[in-house]
C-alpha cells in the first residue's frame, strides 16, 4: 500500500507538472505592462497593404509605412514571476506573426531575411531600466547609444544620405541626443563604462 501511495504521489506531481500558469488577462489600466507589442516599419517600394489607389498615386510612392501590432499571447504575454530573458524567447518564436490559417511558419528572430529586416527590441523594467537589444541577420547584440554611428551605417547601403548622417553635428548626433534622453539603464551603463576603460 505504501508502495501505491507513492505512485500516485508521482503521478500527481507529473499532472501537476503539465499545467502551465495561467497567463495575465488584459487590464487597458495597466497595458502595455507584462506585455509585447510591436511596430512594424514597411520601407518596401509595393506595400500589399496598401490600397490599389494609393498604389498608383505618387503621393503615396516610396512613403514608409508603420504597423502597430500584438502577436498572439503565447508570444507576447508575460507571467507575474517572469524572467528578463523571455523577450528573446518570444522574438525566437515569433517577430511578425503569420495569419492562422497560412501554413507557412511565423518570420523570427532566427530569419536573417538576406539581411532585409532590422529589429530593436525594448525591455522596459522601470524608467530607469531600459535595454535595447539590436537583432539582424539571426544576431542580437546589447544596442548603445553610441552604436547609432558606429554600427547601423554599416548594415544599410553606402550612399551620400548615410555618409552626411555620420558627420559630426549631423542627424546621427541628433538621434544619440534623443536616445540617450530616452533609453537609459542606469545599473548597465556604470558597467559598461567601466570595461570601455580596459585597453
Amino acid at each position: 500500500e505504501e508502495c501505491d501511495q507513492k505512485e500516485d504521489d508521482n503521478n500527481k506531481d507529473k499532472d501537476d507538472s503539465k499545467k502551465t500558469k495561467p497567463l495575465i488577462t488584459f487590464d487597458a489600466k495597466t497595458y502595455p505592462r507584462h506585455r509585447r507589442f510591436s511596430a512594424f516599419v514597411d520601407r518596401r517600394e509595393t506595400k500589399p497593404t496598401n490600397e490599389n489607389k494609393e498604389q498608383k498615386d505618387d503621393e503615396f510612392e516610396n512613403k514608409d509605412q508603420i504597423i502597430f501590432f500584438q502577436s498572439p499571447d503565447k508570444y507576447s504575454t508575460m507571467e507575474k514571476d517572469y524572467v528578463n530573458e523571455i523577450g528573446f524567447e518570444f522574438i525566437r518564436k515569433c517577430l511578425i506573426p503569420r495569419k492562422i490559417d497560412n501554413k507557412e511558419k511565423n518570420i523570427s528572430a532566427k530569419d536573417s531575411l538576406c539581411g532585409q529586416l532590422l529589429t530593436f527590441m525594448f525591455n522596459v523594467e522601470q524608467f530607469d531600466q531600459i535595454k535595447c537589444y539590436l537583432v539582424w541577420n539571426g544576431q542580437t547584440m546589447r544596442f548603445q547609444v553610441e552604436h547609432i554611428t558606429q554600427v547601423l551605417p554599416y548594415l544599410f547601403k553606402k550612399s551620400e544620405e548615410n555618409t552626411e548622417f555620420t558627420k559630426k553635428g549631423g542627424d546621427g548626433d541628433t538621434l544619440q541626443e534623443t536616445y540617450s534622453k530616452n533609453v537609459c539603464d542606469i545599473k548597465f551603463t556604470k558597467f559598461y563604462d567601466k570595461l570601455k576603460e580596459f585597453k
